[in-house]
């Protein structure tokens, strides 16, 4: 299956997709990721079968903060 992935710059959601196409492969899939900025206007959608609109991926990515003592 063939899933792009959509979000304003692109950047974190390539950092997504390599870790959802490790996962795939973990599960015995054959699944390819692909990630892209919504302002791209050369996007070939004929050949994808499924696509995700992720809205501030940055904040889902982000990890929590470490309390240390001052």
């Amino acid at each position: 299956m063939k899933v792009l992935i959509l979000c304003m710059n692109g950047i974190t959601t390539t950092m997504f997709c390599r870790k959802m196409e490790k996962y795939a492969k973990y599960q015995g899939f054959d699944d390819v990721f692909m990630a892209s900025a919504v302002r791209m206007d050369n996007l070939d959608l004929r050949d994808t079968d499924v696509i995700f609109w992720l809205h501030r991926l940055r904040s889902i990515m982000k990890r929590p903060k470490k309390w240390s003592k001052i």
